[in-house]
């Protein structure tokens, strides 16, 4: 009995740590994605070398679709700097591109899912 005890108390820290961990469904609540990791998600797609087509979905002109191919590119080799290649991408792109490059990352949050990272036991 001592025993069973004994393993209950040291698997307690365990149970509570996986109790608070959550998954955020983006299909049902999109908003509760962090708009951070939807561009990070967004980018690291459309950064590999064959993601001309879902690039394409984006509704970007050719003019901006050739600004965001070179800055997934840029993403690519200089080591995934999400934040300076969004706001590069904010000053670069038409207004009309950013529009549509905005909508269509809010839009992906109902394709994605986010686990929530519990606070590490003491």
């Amino acid at each position: 009995m001592k025993g069973l005890l004994a393993l209950f108390l040291l698997l307690l820290p365990a149970l509570a740590f996986a109790q608070q961990q959550t998954t955020v469904n983006g299909s049902e609540h999109p908003e509760l994605i962090p708009d951070a990791m939807a561009v990070s998600a967004v980018f690291s797609m459309h950064s590999m070398p064959t993601a001309a087509a879902h690039r394409a979905k984006i509704g970007l002109s050719a003019s901006d679709l050739a600004i965001y191919a070179a800055a997934m590119l840029s993403y690519r080799s200089s080591g995934n700097h999400t934040t300076a290649t969004y706001n590069n991408l904010m000053q670069s792109l038409s207004a009309d591109g950013q529009n549509k490059l905005k909508t269509f990352i809010q839009a992906e949050k109902a394709h994605m899912q986010y686990h929530t990272q519990p606070p590490i036991p003491q």
